[in-house]
């Protein structure tokens, strides 16, 4: 009788899909657009499924995302503009892979409106207030004389298809689409006001970002779901992939050409460490003390306007840092304690950086011994003659 139950078991097992054994992952995303290009190509060619997970996409505006993303109700998010500001902010996110780095976003307008300038007194709508679009939209507001908020109302309109209704219902009167509703708007006659892919403007898209407690608790599913991902990148666009090519090459052929100048001129080079000592100055240190702000449970973005007022204070009164009087470190942010001046030691300072790669002193010495063992002649192999 056991051996028909096992025989059973082992058939269902056999039978029942792979996703019933698989881990459920669910990605919060802003838009079904070319930003998730990567991710809908892992998705349909089982990469995901490889991994042994079951990804599902939940639609939701990229400011929810990521407050979403924060409280634990999704495991992955693909918004980089929402979560790194929320990053910034001191959210415990972090931002693991970027499919563009160039904004996939247009704005478009009803047909009378002929000049960004044209916009004031009007309401444009965007996914969300803080999203990456709408930073994009202040800022080319700025640029043409127009204060978003106030000379133009700025509202949080939701995903696409919902931006382009808006529009379409006359509710707004600009909205920024992606694709493929600048598709759509265009056919319905819309203007095209302006394209923010022309734009020289940093905008992440198609990201992974996770919680600091998933990457802690769950590394496996944090790397199987961003291997799965970076499979589906060359397979959505491995052309574009092409592209950065010539760059390398160029860079091969720049980097052959100036090594020997750099090697003659370290040949003659002759270092005056006393000299170096002498030109030592705390301020170089400013990025430590911000590190010493955040390693004692400080935002960094505190730490940055912290560590900003006591450099001006350094410049405005001529004194080094660490000849401040410690009041001002107190007044600058109470997580300043009386061992704030180790963070300033220029020795401390480069101990602090003995990672792989980093310039601490073992860090160094790691690279030279690396570079002088690709570099040492190979070997020359013994004769397995025999001597009579």
């Amino acid at each position: 009788m056991m051996k028909f139950v096992r025989c059973g078991f082992l058939l269902l097992c056999l039978l029942l899909p792979s996703t019933a054994f698989a881990t459920t992952v669910n990605v919060a995303v802003p838009s079904f657009s070319m930003s998730l290009v990567a991710f809908m190509a892992a998705k349909e060619r089982g990469y995901y499924q490889q991994e042994g997970l079951d990804v599902n996409f939940v639609l939701m505006p990229a400011a929810i995302a990521s407050r979403a993303l924060i409280a634990g109700n999704v495991d992955f998010a693909t918004v980089g503009g929402s979560a790194l500001t929320a990053s910034l902010g001191g959210a415990p996110l972090r931002l693991l892979f970027s499919s563009f780095n160039r904004s996939l976003f247009w704005l478009y307008s009803r047909p009378e409106i002929t000049d960004v300038k044209q916009l004031k007194d009007k309401k444009v709508g965007v996914s969300s207030i803080g999203s990456g679009p709408d930073a994009m939209l202040r800022d080319l507001l700025r640029s043409h004389g127009l204060q978003g908020g106030k000379d133009v109302a700025i509202l949080a309109v939701g995903v696409d298809s919902s931006r382009y209704a808006s529009l379409a219902n006359h509710l707004t009167d600009a909205v920024v689409l992606s694709t493929p509703y600048n598709f759509t708007a265009q056919d319905a006659g819309f203007r095209e006001l302006v394209s923010f892919v022309n734009y020289d403007w940093v905008e992440l898209q198609g990201c992974i970002v996770a919680r600091e407690a998933t990457l802690k608790s769950d590394p496996a599913v944090v790397d199987k779901f961003t291997l799965a991902t970076l499979k589906g990148l060359p397979t959505s666009y491995n052309k574009d992939l092409q592209d950065d090519k010539r760059v390398l090459f160029d860079a091969t052929d720049t980097l052959l050409l100036v090594l020997p100048a750099v090697a003659g001129a370290l040949g003659e080079c002759r270092f005056r460490p006393e000299r170096m000592r002498a030109a030592l100055s705390s301020t170089m240190m400013a990025t430590d003390l911000a590190d010493y702000l955040v390693r004692k449970g400080a935002t960094f973005r505190e730490a940055h306007g912290a560590v900003g007022q006591l450099v001006r204070e350094s410049e405005t009164t001529g004194r080094e840092l660490q000849d401040l009087p410690f009041t001002s470190f107190a007044a600058a942010h109470p997580r300043f304690a009386e061992d704030v001046l180790d963070a300033l030691s220029a020795e401390r300072s480069v101990l602090q950086r003995e990672v792989e790669g980093g310039t601490g002193p073992a860090a160094v010495r790691a690279q030279i011994d690396a570079a002088q063992a690709a570099l040492a002649p190979p070997p020359t192999p013994r004769s397995t003659n025999a001597v009579a």
